[in-house]
């Protein structure tokens, strides 16, 4: 089972939040903050009418989660609020074992506080004490410079290019780039 003890950061704002592992009693609260990320549209592969988990589905996610050695969910949360997540999942197969991805939200009156890259260091932290994990990937709008410099202040580089993978709905299309970091 993928641990992490529950910690207390102070952000660059000097506001402390408390990084933990989801539980099955954060699947709602994780809902709610996952859709209103992803109603800002812009740098999200899923769209508001695509996502449509319920509460129960979301617990049995997390749950999955929970039970193995190299998937990680981490929530950043201040006052009991989620303002924060991170998903891992290492490979399943042999060969990809030392691999895995991840994917990451923050609310938006939360970027730009230093969240993403407490939730980074955590992940980076975690996946270096992993027996067998040795690479972190992870794919990223083109057009999302914020987050680009966020991931290369982490120590990610530029892998590859998918170019007009995503086609928007005004019919122009974004690439995505491909970062990795070994750790």
């Amino acid at each position: 089972m993928a641990t992490f003890d529950s910690t207390a950061v102070r952000l660059k704002t000097g506001e402390e939040i408390t990084v933990r592992c989801a539980e099955g009693n954060d699947a709602e609260a994780l809902l709610e903050m996952t859709r209103s990320v992803i109603a800002e549209g812009r740098h999200h592969l899923t769209k508001p009418e695509e996502f449509n988990a319920t509460a129960e589905e979301e617990k049995n996610w997390i749950h999955q989660v929970s039970q193995s050695p190299n998937r990680l969910i981490l929530l950043a949360e201040i006052r009991g609020e989620i303002i924060g997540m991170l998903d891992f999942h290492g490979g399943e197969k042999k060969r990809l074992r030392h691999t895995g991805s991840l994917g990451m939200s923050v609310q938006k009156n939360w970027r730009n506080r230093g969240v993403g890259s407490v939730l980074l260091a955590i992940l980076l932290k975690w996946a270096s004490n992993h027996p067998e994990l040795r690479k972190i990937c992870l794919e990223v709008f083109a057009d999302n410079e914020g987050a680009i410099g966020l991931y290369r202040k982490a120590g990610f580089r530029t892998e590859g290019r998918l170019v007009h993978h995503v086609r928007m709905e005004d019919g122009s299309y974004t690439d995505l780039i491909q970062m990795c970091r070994f750790v």
